[in-house]
């Protein structure tokens, strides 16, 4: 089975050649990117609530970040090998295989390339 997710560009979710239907929109698909492109980081509910609505009062940023995070895991939950840890207040998304994202290919082509230089 074939799975790839491109961050460069528009974003899409391929899974044995089809187009995956990916719902989220605004600030939720926003965030789901962040995490995707930083999979295997914990990163802090709070720095993710001020990052993405900065101009709302704390309460009301954590409850949209919430909502944003219960609708980024019911579409995870489709998706093979990837799964979002949430715990002691840090968000974190595993990829079995991470290099089924754009953003790791680019990344690991850059510091072989640099490595070698």
């Amino acid at each position: 089975m074939s799975f790839s997710i491109r961050l460069f560009g528009a974003f899409a979710v391929h899974s044995d050649g089809a187009l995956l239907k990916v719902n989220p929109r605004g600030s939720t698909l926003d965030i789901l990117c962040y995490l995707l492109a930083n999979a295997g980081k914990s990163i802090r509910r709070e720095k993710l609530s001020v990052m993405f609505w900065p101009d709302r009062p704390e309460t009301s940023a954590c409850h949209l970040l919430g909502t944003a995070l219960w609708r980024i895991r019911k579409v995870l939950a489709k998706w093979p090998n990837v799964e979002m840890i949430s715990q002691a207040g840090v968000i974190q998304i595993d990829l079995a295989e991470p290099e089924v994202t754009d953003t790791y290919i680019l990344s690991h082509a850059v510091n072989t390339a640099l490595a070698g230089a």
